[in-house]
């Protein structure tokens, strides 16, 4: 193996494709990276064995091949040098680096050692890759955190009237959206591990909002190909909540009705949080026709209090945890946001002001606490 190539690709390759090296401890091949010289470029690949992700970049070839070589040493070592050409190539086992006078030279490991990825079969669906990061923001904060509720850690992609919606949940919150794509839109619920969303939106950084991502689904694995760059992961195993449309529906019908607007809410949260020593930052909200008065106290005697402004007919007292709060209003285009409420003992609906929850693009549910 020989080749040249421009530094800033290598770099790029290395940190987007190599990104999974040394995720995975336990076994030494999986700290490595691939380097695969062939046609007219090199692919750079890595896995943790849940995720693989790769990145080819254009190379001018002396000769092909491909070899395992410590993904975190050789990121390290090629951010260090100077900009322009790289040479590299394959000798008695070492694989060596040049750059004008810089000399480096790196243990190898066989390639054959590396996991084998069987591709992913089945229907394919496309989606531009500005929606898929849409998805992440959406859905993300709102799925489980504890590796314990596994098939909570997920974005569920749920078949719905010939649609496809995205949903999340922990059991304190929960959100859903619709997913813009075209083509075979799955029989059943594909469980995408929310592990997956930071290395694929890493591999996705170079491709443009409205460029398309083709997306194979199978009944273990998911797999994402945008030009040169490639991602697959695992699937969850295990059930959705099946009542997740029946608990929104019943939050839609709260008799509680208010607007305001997103980011005076977001600066009223977290000027009263401060106060709030307790676990979850209980803030009071008391919600009236013309403006919500935000009230938060703390065991040391600190008290906060602000007001926004706000239209609509509810009238009610009601206490959230501010951080949960937080999160599902920064998940929100700005503007306005209508919220929508039954009693201070149910859930808080939330979605985009300006058309029906059954039209926005998203619709979040936040569970109150006690006062």
């Amino acid at each position: 193996m020989h080749f040249t190539i421009d530094r800033a690709d290598l770099l790029m390759a290395l940190r987007r494709g190599g990104q999974l090296s040394g995720r995975n401890k336990t076994i030494p091949i999986l700290g490595c990276v691939v380097l695969r010289a062939a046609g007219n470029g090199l692919t750079v690949a890595s896995t943790d064995m849940d995720h693989w992700s790769s990145l080819q970049v254009p190379a001018a070839l002396a000769a092909p091949g491909d070899i395992a070589v410590s993904g975190p040493l050789l990121t390290k070592a090629v951010s260090e040098l100077t900009a322009g050409n790289i040479e590299v190539c394959l000798d008695n086992g070492m694989l060596r680096v040049g750059a004008g006078r810089t000399k480096l030279r790196f243990a190898t490991l066989d390639v054959r050692d590396f996991p084998a990825t069987d591709p992913v079969k089945g229907s394919a669906l496309t989606v531009t890759a500005g929606e898929l990061r849409r998805i992440a923001e959406v859905t993300t904060w709102a799925a489980s955190a504890e590796e314990t509720r596994y098939y909570l850690r997920v974005t569920c992609l749920r078949p719905t009237e010939g649609k496809l919606l995205a949903w999340a949940t922990d059991g304190h919150a929960m959100t859903r959206t619709g997913v813009a794509c075209a083509g075979d839109v799955p029989a059943h619920d594909v469980m995408l591990p929310t592990t997956a969303w930071v290395p694929l939106r890493s591999i996705l950084d170079g491709v443009g909002d409205e460029d398309e991502v083709t997306v194979t689904l199978s009944a273990n694995a998911v797999a994402f190909k945008a030009g040169p760059a490639r991602f697959r992961c695992k699937l969850v195993k295990g059930s959705f909540p099946h009542n997740s449309a029946v608990i929104v529906d019943h939050a839609l019908a709260g008799k509680h009705a208010t607007e305001f607007d997103r980011d005076a809410m977001l600066a009223a949260l977290r000027r009263v949080r401060v106060a709030a020593t307790d676990k979850i930052n209980t803030t009071r909200l008391t919600i009236a026709p013309d403006g919500i008065g935000l009230r938060a106290a703390g065991g040391n005697g600190a008290e906060a209090e602000d007001a926004i402004e706000a239209s609509g007919n509810a009238e009610i007292v009601i206490g959230f945890a501010a951080p949960l709060l937080l999160d599902a209003l920064g998940s929100m285009p700005v503007g306005r946001v209508a919220m929508r409420l039954s009693d201070p003992t149910g859930p808080a609906a939330l979605w985009p002001s300006g058309t029906g929850p059954d039209e926005a693009p998203q619709v979040a549910l936040v569970m109150p606490c006690k006062l």
